[in-house]
């Protein structure tokens, strides 16, 4: 999974977006938020899942640095690997 981008914008939102993955397309993405670097998903709640577009705006419990990972799921319900997570 590629990079994802993490900005932060008004009102506390983060503007998230990633590419479409190469290989087979991805059904839909999770989007997964922590307070720490996320090097896996193993353990974490997505903070949305069934995403179809590949952007999100993010509104955290509060205020700081948040680390953002996504995760593609095919049409058959198979995860790739977490995005590198990105902070913002």
């Amino acid at each position: 999974m590629a990079a994802l981008s993490a900005v932060a914008g008004s009102q506390g939102r983060i503007a998230l977006g990633w590419p479409a993955p190469g290989g087979e397309p991805a059904a839909r993405y999770d989007l997964y938020r922590s307070d720490t670097a996320i090097t896996s998903v193993t353990g974490l709640t997505p903070v949305v899942t069934g995403l179809q577009q590949r952007t999100h705006s993010d509104l955290p419990p509060a205020e700081g640095i948040w680390y953002y990972a996504v995760v593609a799921r095919d049409p058959a319900g198979n995860a790739s690997g977490p995005s590198p997570s990105q902070s913002a």
